[in-house]
């Protein structure tokens, strides 16, 4: 081979290994750029993760403290409520008290009040009573004794108050003033209730019975109360006629 090929070989290849080494540093500079931009990327990324990580944290222990005011606040609210609940007792309980001792003091001061009994009235306690000798049925009766500022006989639910009126009516028959003729239910004549107390009542009363003929049809039973001769309650036709208890 000639010098001159020669030569012209060797600046080709060199020229050829020029180039290739060239391109060479080119690719290694772009790999590293792009790895240097992998890099920062991967930082960000990486960055951007522990803020959200941290945020989340920060929210979360604000939850948890939100979370515990709360529960601090509820738990003074119980005892708040528990608080006032106990007091709103004890008021209650105070003005049951006080109501119980003005009731007893105004027993006990009524009880201290000279009084006096119209003629022919017997006293007992703090009442007047007039055991009537004429007969009248119950309306009548009820009549007569608030023409006399009294009611029909109201009685208390007291043992000695029951001797006194068993002692001034056994063995004869007297109105009281019970009646369930208005509302089917047994009701004093001044309106108010009454307690239905069986062992007051003679045996099987009362039973409203309608085989004594009185009254008309859908009237025939018995509405209207009185103390039969045992001393215990009955009741009868209101249209029969009967001694009755006034009181006042």
């Amino acid at each position: 081979m000639r010098q001159q090929d020669m030569k012209s070989l060797t600046d080709s290849l060199n020229s050829a290994v020029s180039t290739l080494t060239s391109k060479l540093n080119d690719t290694v500079k772009t790999q590293d750029q792009k790895q240097t931009e992998t890099e920062r990327s991967l930082d960000s990324l990486k960055s951007s993760i522990q803020s959200d990580q941290q945020s989340k944290q920060r929210d979360f222990e604000s939850l948890s403290r939100s979370l515990s005011v709360l529960k601090s606040s509820v738990s003074d609210l119980t005892s708040s409520v528990a608080s006032l609940s106990s007091k709103q007792q004890i008021s209650e309980e105070r003005v049951m008290n006080a109501l119980k001792e003005l009731k007893s003091n105004m027993k006990y001061k009524k009880a201290d009040v000279p009084v006096t009994c119209k003629s022919a009235w017997i006293l007992y306690k703090s009442s007047c009573f007039l055991f009537s000798n004429n007969k009248l049925n119950w309306a009548e009766a009820r009549d007569y004794c608030k023409a006399q500022g009294a009611l029909l006989l109201k009685i208390e639910e007291d043992e000695e108050e029951w001797e006194f009126l068993n002692n001034h009516t056994i063995p004869e028959h007297y109105w009281v003033g019970l009646t369930d003729q208005n509302t089917g239910q047994w009701r004093w004549a001044d309106d108010t209730p009454y307690t239905m107390n069986k062992e007051r009542w003679a045996p099987g009363q009362p039973d409203d019975w309608e085989g004594h003929g009185l009254g008309e049809k859908g009237e025939d039973g018995e509405d209207c109360g009185q103390f039969i001769f045992t001393g215990k309650l009955n009741d009868n036709h209101c249209s029969s006629k009967m001694r009755f208890i006034c009181r006042v």
